[in-house]
């Protein structure tokens, strides 16, 4: 790594480190205040998702467009298509056994069953942000973000992942005419070539992911980021210009904030999972050092960001119940 890329990446790891989530900061050596620990009780947690007690507001018709970063929950597009399209009540990814979007999209066509959700989405891609659509529909943006060590793991443990879908309207090279552009794909042979988890995770295009969506870039586009480029999805993700982050280490909790804040009430298949990979969490329990070695700076701010505006967003709400 050149040095001045090393003086980045460094000076973002400690930026990282110092906004992180606290487990993030115990995994680095740091401790976790008893009071951060349990930011939220289990009664609060019961309350925000109690539609009896508190019932979610109307829906809002306001439109949506999903950035779906990878291996972030593909059980999303429950909630998301449920929220934005006409369905039978019980349609549910888990109707389907793999390429559950695509197959969505097919069975109800988004032309014609999906009034609020942004056709910019391209469903079963994850097409980055383009500036264009940032600036014209900000508000409608909603994502799902994970920490990035475990996201990291869950990639490679996918045939080393490797997305490489573009935004059109952005200036890439190879050019970009269409969001999931074969010709990109030699971008992947770094990544392909990976021998093992480490060797996978220090290649520049395996890391800050969410952070390059965010800004126009594909998810493993091999040049790293630059700074100002992850200060600018940071920017992006504590804005008005997205309508909901939600956490996937709180799943069922982020469901019922996206509930609270765009309104309707969560349907029964929001809360489940369709592609569950117990092998993410294995390899965390037989290897506990794997956190403090797999580092992914851009991406660790990005959900740092995305932690405190969460918890924020949820204290909102409860706070309004105690009115």
């Amino acid at each position: 790594m050149a040095p001045r890329r090393a003086r980045v990446w460094c000076r973002l790891a400690a930026v990282a480190l110092a906004l992180a989530p606290p487990a993030l900061r115990a995994a680095e050596g740091g401790s976790e205040s008893e009071a951060d620990a349990r930011w939220i009780t289990d009664a609060e947690r019961a309350a925000l998702c109690d539609g009896a007690a508190h019932p979610y507001p109307p829906h809002s018709r306001r439109p949506v467009r999903w950035v779906h970063v990878p291996k972030t929950g593909t059980s999303f597009m429950n909630t998301v298509w449920h929220y934005a399209c006409s369905l039978p009540p019980t349609a549910s990814a888990s109707d389907f056994s793999a390429m559950y979007e695509k197959h969505f999209a097919q069975r109800f066509p988004p032309a014609e069953h999906c009034a609020r959700l942004m056709l910019d989405h391209s469903p079963a891609t994850h097409k980055p942000i383009g500036d264009g659509e940032w600036a014209a529909h900000a508000g409608a943006f909603v994502t799902m973000l994970r920490a990035p060590s475990t996201r990291l793991v869950s990639a490679f443990k996918h045939g080393r992942h490797c997305i490489q879908d573009c935004s059109p309207e952005m200036r890439n090279a190879p050019p970009c005419t269409a969001v999931r552009d074969a010709r990109r794909l030699n971008k992947c042979r770094a990544l392909r070539r990976a021998t093992g988890l480490r060797e996978y995770a220090e290649q520049p295009a395996a890391l800050g992911c969410a952070a390059r969506m965010l800004v126009g870039r594909a998810c493993n586009e091999p040049l790293a980021l630059r700074a100002n480029e992850s200060r600018a999805a940071a920017a992006r993700l504590g804005s008005v210009g997205f309508g909901f982050v939600g956490l996937v280490e709180e799943w069922n909790l982020s469901v019922c904030l996206f509930h609270r804040l765009l309104g309707g009430t969560p349907r029964p298949q929001e809360f489940s999972a369709v592609r569950v990979n117990k092998q993410t969490t294995i390899i965390f329990r037989r290897h506990p050092d794997l956190a403090r070695a797999l580092r992914d700076p851009a991406d660790e701010l990005l959900y740092a960001v995305a932690t405190r505006r969460f918890r924020r967003q949820v204290r909102a709400v409860l706070a309004k119940f105690a009115r």
